[in-house]
């Protein structure tokens, strides 16, 4: 796949992200973005630009669990079991 094509599936995704989290955000739930690695810093600048603002991020990694990432801190991913008020991307 080249970078261009690439480039145009992301934003195509990013869209459709985009939507839910609007749809989401009516209802004022948080947002949560799964993963605290290289995939979530290189969508950074796109969730900026959608306004995407996660509460923080989930990662199973014991190593990355508690620490800061991007704008918020990372916390394991059954932190939030069983809460019905919140929005994963992954």
């Amino acid at each position: 796949m080249s970078k261009k094509d690439c480039i145009v599936k992301l934003s195509a995704l990013l869209a459709v992200v985009k939507k839910k989290v609007e749809l989401v955000n009516a209802g004022k739930t948080e947002n949560y973005i799964f993963g605290a690695g290289h995939m979530s810093t290189f969508q950074a600048p796109c969730f900026e630009f959608e306004k995407i603002n996660p509460v923080a991020f989930l990662d199973n990694d014991p190593k990355k669990q508690g620490t800061a990432f991007l704008t918020g801190g990372v916390l394991p991913p059954n932190t939030l079991k069983g809460r019905k008020d919140v929005f994963f991307m992954k």
